[in-house]
């Protein structure tokens, strides 16, 4: 460990304003291994590096090793520079506490060399927490005092709090020492760790017990160390992984270049030591919408909503699964199927309770061991599709009575398949009026509507403008597949109520049950236009939908919504086949919101219609005055080349009876 000598730095100093230059004997940097660096008393610097765009410097190693050997010129510049002055009032405060060592990180580490890069990364967090005193600078405070409400308008691009509190690497030097004192921009003291604990709690979301006993005397959850840095950056993007590695307890080399991979390698480290199932609780809050093919986060933001999250012991856990699985059954279970999962090529290899989603045979609710402040259990979503499986961010809307079973899953971790997957939906719908959007942050422009694995799911309801009925159209895109329905707006959609939860989990079931239904898969994996009537409640009018997918632009899906006559009941169209469909005079096809219309496929071999809920009835006996109404109606209509024919023949004859012309009226009869 590479150190600034304090003494001999500010030594050296005097004689620069003096106009002298210290000899080369004069020793500014100092190394100690072993039992001396164990003995060391030194103070350590928590700072925020300078922007150079801003006219801030940084004195690098080389710099600072060559700091008496260099030319005049460059001394004197380098003298003038932000960092130089920032390392002289550390060691100026060092000086006060009687302590002759400073480590600082801009100049005390070779940055050209990998190995000892890569060393001192994965030494930082002891070395913070080993130090005699830690001095926090906080550039951009000049008040004596660290403001505990949130400012946008003085820190707008820190999150509305200091940039000290928004950047990755200093969240390990916050909670690693255990003596903190914290300086405002002109180096006068604000307050130590323990005396502003409060204050830090506001902030950075870091528990008082951490933040005054450090991680040793009840350690977090994976998922909430994860969650502290939540909001918080780096100038790399790796360095958001590997600045949490002191703080999980893990080692590994740094690559530069990786990207968003160096985080998901940080989780599959910890999982090698660590059965915290926490590790995949991210999301499980705050996202109402999408899926992921990767059941491991891809940075620290995916874990905002994890604060509060603690892990479950095995007998807390068991109590309680208690409700869902026997207890009997429970204490036959292995022990190690409860504390241990493995990183194969295959994917995550655990064991966990599942139980059914209602209303689906390709969704299950999976129970983690642990828990968001109460006694519960968190769980997620998984989706089954074959034999892959997904991460699903709906929820299921009514809770489900089904018991859980443990079962083996392979949870993949590193399918980039999905990754910038999406559809965009080109409306047109110049019949009707566009009421909501649902979610309301969901992307449409110039009736344009785009989904993708963040966003898969959304509900358009529309008004029609002759008699003010209302209809809805539900979209749906997951794993390059999707569907599209029109369904009634007679009940609250709004974005993460009951109503919308079903919508989303029964669009998602009709996509992963895509071979239960012929015309289903032909909508999803054809070119070919499919049609949807719709009737509007208490209306003459219907809605006919059609949707292709043509093959020469992928990406896109024209949907086009028209008006048609339903005069009391719905009529079979010319177009489509509906020998499958239960179809005769009086009665009409009329769905609830969770029971979509018929689907029919243009020209399809097989007539098979679709329903979402099959065992609901989607043909409803309406009153008989319309049914015998419309029975006289086409019946008049069907006689009509007859009735036509014979009065054509009694206006001709009776016309020649009157102008005389001999027809008898034998000829007439």
């Amino acid at each position: 460990m590479r150190f600034v000598c304090v003494n001999a730095l500010l030594e050296a100093e005097k004689n620069f304003k003096g106009g002298q230059v210290p000899g080369s004997e004069m020793e500014i940097m100092l190394e100690l291994y072993g039992a001396k660096l164990k003995s060391a008393k030194y103070a350590i610097l928590s700072h925020c590096w300078g922007v150079p765009e801003e006219g801030e410097k940084e004195v690098q190693f080389r710099e600072m090793s060559e700091l008496l050997t260099m030319k005049d010129t460059l001394r004197s510049a380098l003298r003038r520079s932000t960092g130089y002055m920032k390392i002289l009032d550390t060691c100026k405060r060092a000086q006060k506490d009687d302590l002759e060592l400073v480590w600082i990180d801009t100049c005390c580490i070779n940055k050209e060399s990998s190995s000892e890069l890569s060393e001192a990364i994965n030494s930082m967090y002891k070395w913070y927490a080993d130090s005699g005193r830690c001095y926090a600078y906080l550039q951009d405070v000049d008040t004596s005092d660290i403001n505990p409400k949130w400012d946008i308008k003085k820190f707008p691009n820190s999150n509305g709090w200091p940039k000290w509190f928004s950047r990755g690497w200093t969240l390990q030097e916050l909670v690693a020492p255990s003596d903190i004192h914290f300086f405002n921009s002109s180096w006068e003291l604000i307050g130590c760790k323990k005396s502003l604990v409060g204050v830090l709690n506001r902030i950075t979301q870091i528990p008082d017990h951490v933040l005054k006993e450090g991680l040793h005397s009840n350690r977090p959850s994976v998922a909430q160390i994860m969650s502290w840095a939540a909001h918080r950056s780096t100038t790399r993007e790796e360095d958001r992984a590997y600045s949490l590695l002191g703080l999980l307890g893990v080692h590994m080399p740094m690559l530069y270049g990786e990207g968003k991979h160096a985080f998901r390698r940080l989780q599959l480290e910890i999982m090698r030591t660590s059965n915290d199932q926490s590790i995949f609780a991210w999301g499980w809050d705050t996202r109402w919408t999408g899926w992921s093919n990767n059941f491991l986060a891809d940075d620290p933001s995916f874990f905002q909503d994890c604060s509060h999250v603690v892990t479950m012991q095995r007998d807390e856990f068991i109590e309680a699964l208690g409700c869902n699985i026997s207890k009997e059954d429970l204490l036959n279970i292995p022990v190690k199927r409860f504390r241990s999962f493995t990183v194969t090529n295959g994917g995550i290899q655990i064991w966990l309770p599942l139980t059914p989603c209602e209303g689906s045979s390709s969704l299950f609710m999976a129970t983690l061991a642990c828990r968001y402040r109460g006694e519960y259990p968190i769980t997620i979503v998984l989706g089954r599709s074959q034999s892959d499986h997904f991460r699903y961010f709906g929820r299921s809307p009514n809770p489900n009575t089904a018991k859980a079973r443990f079962e083996e899953v392979f949870l993949p971790y590193n399918d980039d398949s999905y990754q910038h997957d999406e559809l965009v939906f080109k409306l047109h719908c110049s019949d009707f009026t566009r009421q909501s959007v649902f979610p309301a942050n969901i992307k449409l422009t110039d009736n344009a509507l785009t989904l993708s694995k963040a966003s898969d799911f959304a509900v358009i309801t529309y008004k029609h403008p002759k008699d003010d009925t209302c209809f809805a159209v539900a979209f749906c895109y997951c794993r390059r597949k999707h569907v599209t329905r029109i369904i009634c707006a007679n009940e609250d959609i709004s974005h993460g109520g009951v109503v919308f939860q079903r919508l989303h989990l029964n669009a998602l079931e009709e996509i992963l049950s895509a071979g239960r239904s012929t015309a289903s898969s032909q909508e999803r994996h054809n070119s070919r236009p499919v049609f949807q009537h719709f009737h509007l409640p208490q209306s003459v009018h219907g809605v006919r939908k059609m949707s292709t997918r043509p093959e020469s632009s992928q990406g896109n899906c024209i949907v086009t919504l028209t008006t048609v006559h339903c005069p009391g009941v719905c009529s079979p169209c010319s177009e489509v086949d509906y020998e499958e469909a239960p179809h005769f005079f009086g009665f009409m096809r009329d769905p609830d919101w969770n029971m979509p219309s018929v689907v029919y496929p243009l020209n399809d071999d097989s007539s098979s219609p679709l329903f979402v809920r099959t065992d609901s009835p989607e043909i409803k006996v309406r009153t008989l005055v319309p049914a015998l109404l419309q029975i006289m109606i086409e019946t008049a209509w069907r006689l009509r080349p007859s009735v036509q024919y014979w009065w054509e023949s009694f206006s001709t004859t009776w016309k020649h009876l009157r102008s005389g012309d001999g027809v008898g009226h034998a000829d007439f009869c």
